[in-house]
């Protein structure tokens, strides 16, 4: 597949429509990019203070991956 599009969403969509896979909003941006867990909504301030607190003050929902802890947000790259 020759990939013609420059924004990530819009490859994404070329690529999966030229294999005929299809993939709902739901399953988007569920799991880490580490080790593939799944992500549950981090609350609990002991890990949330490892985040910088600009990046703490900017955001509201963070999430943590079940299997190795890495906690994550939606920043530029979730919404490009």
């Amino acid at each position: 597949v020759l990939v013609r599009t420059r924004g990530r969403r819009e490859q994404l969509q070329q690529i999966l429509a030229a294999f005929a896979v299809s993939v709902p909003d739901s399953n988007l941006f569920t799991r880490c990019i580490l080790c593939n867990g799944r992500f549950e909504r981090c609350t609990e301030e002991a890990k949330l203070e490892s985040i910088a607190p600009a990046i703490r003050r900017k955001h509201e929902a963070f999430f943590e991956c079940v299997r190795c802890k890495k906690v994550y947000w939606e920043g530029k790259k979730y919404e490009t």
